[in-house]
């Protein structure tokens, strides 16, 4: 019976080291948003999105900056991309390794501070025909020290792709 007890409570352990390492240390202590500038209506030719990372805690949390070069974006970030009726998207580029080879940058969000900036999603997508999409982000960092480390959803944005021509902004 002790060797059961003992055994749950390993898998207990386990568990949440694991949930840990997936979910990072620093879960529950950094948000992250989307939005579009638009809020409604987009041409597949440019699509906007404004990302947010809000320190939801009581402490300092460094960020890794690199969100500078657009070629590098699917290493940090993965894109979710349903149509309305919930088929997924798929040909989205994501993942990858780097070797940072510069020196590493940081930004520090004090308690309850935030941090944006704007990305064009368009250069990962597929093309897009006219419709209602679900856009979700998930921003994934594994590189620097003292920093976020771990994975962190964004909130769902329907974003509307309408042709350029029909005047989408």
């Amino acid at each position: 019976m002790k060797n059961i007890i003992a055994l749950i409570i390993l898998i207990g352990f386990l568990f949440l080291n694991i949930n840990k390492y997936c979910m990072g240390e620093d879960m529950g202590l950094l948000k992250l948003g989307i939005s579009s500038e638009d809020q409604i209506e987009l041409t597949a030719k440019q699509l906007l999105i404004r990302i947010t990372f809000d320190n939801i805690s009581s402490k300092e949390i460094n960020i890794l900056k690199s969100f500078e070069d657009n070629k590098t974006l699917p290493i940090w970030f993965s894109i979710s991309l349903k149509s309305d009726d919930g088929t997924p998207i798929s040909g989205i580029s994501s993942g990858g390794k780097i070797t940072i080879r510069s020196e590493k940058k940081y930004i520090t969000l004090g308690p309850q501070e935030g941090f944006f900036f704007y990305i064009d999603i368009s250069k990962l997508l597929p093309n897009l025909k006219e419709g209602t999409y679900q856009l979700m982000i998930t921003y994934h960092n594994q590189y620097g020290q003292d920093c976020f480390k771990g994975q962190i959803d964004s909130n769902i944005v329907k974003i509307k792709i309408v042709d350029s021509k029909s005047g989408g902004k």
